[in-house]
């Protein structure tokens, strides 16, 4: 549809390794299509130029501090769940890859001295940070908090489970809930639950059934934080009437 609507050329995946290709060859008189990560439509059929390689996050940075744009530190990219609704394993791949506690602590470092107070984090999932294919990952999580907590100094805040690092609710267990607790600054977790109804996550491939969601709010409050739960409206196959009240009354 992009290239219908008369672009040359659509990236398709990361961007990284493409957009610095793109640019050189177009600066040169080069065919730009041969720059990696591309699409493009010839006599309305449609073509592709090979695939990059997965970008090594600790290779490229989260942010532009030399052009003074901060923002959150990105620290896992790919998702092994592929929810039908979601876009991240179809863009990033099925594989989690993951910037390493080194390097996370020293962009939080970077946020730090240019007078950054509150750090949050990027991910498709925050607790399965150290996992390939999802599970969560708690002395891997551990380790990548203290180590950001240290890095963001005294006035520091540290930010995880809320946007845009939203927690699956078959990850928070009481143990998970108080790991958190020991590290971060917000007041809430935000729980991924999307639906009250088996049916509906079953056609978003979602992982996890509808009973996930009660005891994930019940540890989170037990532990004094706030539960904000996510409802999902209009996935796959959802009936006229969403079923946002199942959702409401298992949650109560």
């Amino acid at each position: 549809e992009t290239l219908r609507a008369g672009f040359d050329v659509a990236a398709t995946g990361e961007g990284e390794v493409t957009a610095v290709e793109l640019v050189g060859r177009l600066g040169r008189g080069d065919d730009p299509r041969r720059a990696p990560g591309l699409a493009w439509l010839e006599e309305g059929t449609l073509h592709r130029s090979a695939a990059p390689a997965p970008v090594d996050l600790d290779a490229v940075p989260p942010f532009a501090p030399g052009l003074g744009l901060l923002g959150p530190v990105e620290i896992t990219r790919g998702c092994g769940h592929a929810c039908r609704y979601c876009q991240t394993s179809f863009l990033h791949g099925g594989r989690m890859r993951h910037r390493s506690v080194e390097a996370v602590a020293g962009w939080v470092r970077r946020l730090a001295a240019s007078g950054i107070r509150d750090v949050r984090f990027v991910t498709p999932s925050a607790l399965a940070y150290g996992s390939e294919g999802g599970e969560p990952r708690l002395d891997r999580v551990e380790a990548l908090l203290a180590a950001a907590r240290e890095a963001a100094g005294a006035g520091g805040r540290i930010f995880l489970g809320t946007f845009p690092s939203e927690v699956r609710p078959e990850h928070l267990t009481p143990e998970a809930v108080r790991l958190l607790r020991r590290f971060v600054a917000n007041d809430n977790l935000v729980i991924g639950a999307q639906s009250g109804s088996d049916r509906i996550l079953r056609a978003c491939r979602r992982g996890h059934d509808a009973e996930a969601g009660p005891p994930a709010v019940r540890a989170t409050r037990a532990a004094g934080l706030a539960a904000q739960v996510e409802p999902l409206l209009g996935p796959p196959r959802e009936a006229p009437r969403p079923d946002l009240t199942v959702l409401r009354g298992r949650i109560h």
